[in-house]
């Protein structure tokens, strides 16, 4: 996912990167094969709601990258991925109903209510992650909201989590 992509937003390359979460859930979906990581740049401004992604098997979703990296070791040291809301919506929904989903080196930041939404009982890695500024609703930081009890997440409009769980 790269908001600067010039291509056809399938997700094959960095020039045809998607560039905005509705694309990747899009492409994600229109897969028969269903790729095992997807990798983020950044991502483009939301003009609509999140979809949500359906994950049906394990994956693997990326931050740190820039354009030119080739494999997860190419990311620069400490690198991350910055997703912004611009106040606008929720950034990120995921449902993984038995599948794992692992959540590295990416900012959930300025969502208009939760950082990230996930549904279903499959698993959630979230590693070197930070949300930040997310939106406070009823006197809560919703960062990151998640239909299971074995997360729980204590979050403060200003601090930030890095390596949850």
């Amino acid at each position: 996912v790269w908001s600067g992509a010039l291509g056809d937003g399938s997700g094959s390359d960095w020039h045809n990167a998607c560039r905005t979460w509705n694309e990747m859930v899009s492409a994600y979906a229109a897969r028969e094969t269903k790729p095992s990581e997807i990798w983020f740049v950044d991502l483009g401004s939301p003009i609509l709601a999140p979809d949500t992604l359906t994950v049906t098997a394990d994956l693997a979703m990326r931050g740190g990258f820039d354009y030119l990296c080739d494999s997860a070791s190419d990311r620069a040291a400490g690198a991350r991925s910055v997703l912004d809301a611009r106040r606008r919506f929720a950034l990120a929904k995921i449902a993984n109903a038995s599948a794992s989903v692992m959540i590295e080196r990416l900012e959930f930041t300025r969502s208009a209510s939760e950082g990230l939404v996930k549904e279903g009982a499959g698993n959630l890695d979230i590693r070197d992650c930070v949300f930040f500024d997310n939106a406070i609703v009823n006197g809560c930081t919703h960062s990151l909201v998640t239909s299971f009890q074995a997360l729980s997440a204590i979050l403060s409009k200003t601090g930030w989590i890095a390596g949850l769980m």
